[in-house]
């Protein structure tokens, strides 16, 4: 069975003390992730995969989300599923959500082996 990413993720960011979702909840809280795996590719028939994930981190300001950001990173790169070869981080960069509100966005490449 090919394992959830997005919900090892979220997972591992719960586990650090972060509230972390799938969607932005419609009762957001003040401070929050969200997760998403926005591409992935596959190697050697299948065997190996990698997986492209962002998280996605929401605060009432630009530096709080930045800060949250920076507190989720350990989380992201601490996972240890029997699944996950390795975890890289990528990039890191403030993206203001649609609707104004303050929001910084992390990628990371998982390398996992279904």
């Amino acid at each position: 069975m090919t394992p959830n990413v997005e919900e090892a993720v979220i997972a591992a960011l719960r586990a650090s003390g972060l509230k972390a979702y799938a969607d932005v909840p419609a009762d957001r809280p003040e401070r929050f992730c969200t997760v998403e795996l926005t591409g992935t590719a596959s190697a050697a028939r299948g065997a190996i995969r990698t997986c492209a994930v962002a998280v996605q981190s929401w605060a009432p300001t630009r530096y709080e989300a930045s800060e949250l950001s920076i507190e989720a990173e350990p989380a992201v790169l601490a996972m240890d599923e029997p699944w996950l070869m390795a975890v890289e981080p990528d990039n890191s960069y403030y993206f203001a959500s649609p609707d104004g509100l303050p929001r910084y966005q992390a990628t990371y490449e998982l390398t996992v082996c279904p």
